[in-house]
């Protein structure tokens, strides 16, 4: 195992599991910011009271697509941890793909201080990153106004130093209420603290373009956040979606980086989907840009 250590946002990390697996097969030389890096984003559906149903075989067909597309970076919600005084439990979905990632050649990116201090659960983020490409400043952050008492909803941010100093923040905001807007906000702040200009934030963000819970104001204003700092949604477009039954898109990747391809993809075989929600698909370039062409949504 190796130690990553940063201190950042609400509260500070003492302590965080950043498990190695094998090595990948691209050159350091290969890594830099004139190779395109595959990021997948996928909120797993892996919730102790309101997950979806037969959680192993859904993440059998979630590893099973990560060995097919081979996918640089990827960026999961809903993998939860819960926690009744001084014991943890329900880890056991989020064990089984990280040990799975590490034997695929990834690094585990989870932090182990986010438990309530009584009951509840942890955020669910965990990131994984081939082991062949650096990791450094890796921290997650909790939402510093938080509505929902059992939930821990927060961010992660690291960085790839070997790749132009991207910056990676994987989110996930609460599913009701204007607090939304604020912790938008919150991740937007610690985007413009990033050491270098490339970008990409990725995540369940809870909230749709398209009128639904509300009239789309709430994403319109949190993207206007991200919009003021350079970074454009990719899944955007108001024929795009991101979930299975409500048929609106509540995962967003906002980036300032050269976007080749993106998709979003439910895979659903027989009849049935890894979760709930699609997972993104989105190949780019680390390099800031000011100038995008392109934000619409491509389906699977």
């Amino acid at each position: 195992k190796e130690q990553l250590m940063e201190s950042e946002g609400d509260r500070d990390l003492d302590s965080l599991d950043c498990s190695l697996g094998r090595p990948g097969s691209r050159t350091q030389e290969e890594i830099s910011k004139d190779v395109p890096l595959t990021i997948m984003s996928w909120n797993l559906w892996c919730h102790p009271f309101a997950g979806g149903p037969d959680a192993k075989r859904r993440l059998d067909r979630f590893l099973a697509e990560v060995t097919r597309t081979r996918p640089d970076i990827v960026c999961c919600q809903e993998l939860f941890v819960a926690k009744l005084l001084v014991f943890s439990f329900w880890s056991g979905d989020l064990d089984t793909v990280s040990s799975a990632m590490a034997k695929l050649g990834y690094t585990v990116l989870r932090s182990r201080e986010t438990l309530p201090w009584t009951y509840g659960l942890n955020s669910g983020l965990v990131s994984f990153v081939r082991s062949d490409i650096r990791v450094c400043e890796f921290g997650e952050t909790l939402f510093a106004d938080l509505t929902q008492p059992l939930t821990n909803k927060g961010y992660q941010r690291f960085v790839l130093p070997e790749c132009n100093g991207l910056t990676i923040i994987n989110a996930h905001l609460e599913h009701i209420g204007d607090g939304r807007i604020k912790q938008g906000q919150q991740i937007a702040r610690a985007v413009s603290t990033a050491h270098e200009p490339p970008v990409c934030v990725c995540g369940d963000f809870n909230i749709a373009q398209q009128p639904l819970w509300d009239d789309g104001s709430l994403y319109t204003q949190t993207a206007d956040c991200f919009r003021a700092l350079g970074l454009v949604d990719y899944f955007s477009d108001p024929t795009c979606s991101t979930h299975l039954f409500d048929k609106v898109a509540y995962d967003h990747l906002f980036t300032n980086c050269r976007v080749m391809t993106h998709q979003s993809s439910p895979l659903v075989l027989d009849g049935e989907g890894i979760s709930d929600h699609h997972g993104l698909l989105v190949q780019l370039l680390p390099v800031s840009e000011s100038n995008h062409n392109n934000n619409n949504c491509t389906h699977n």
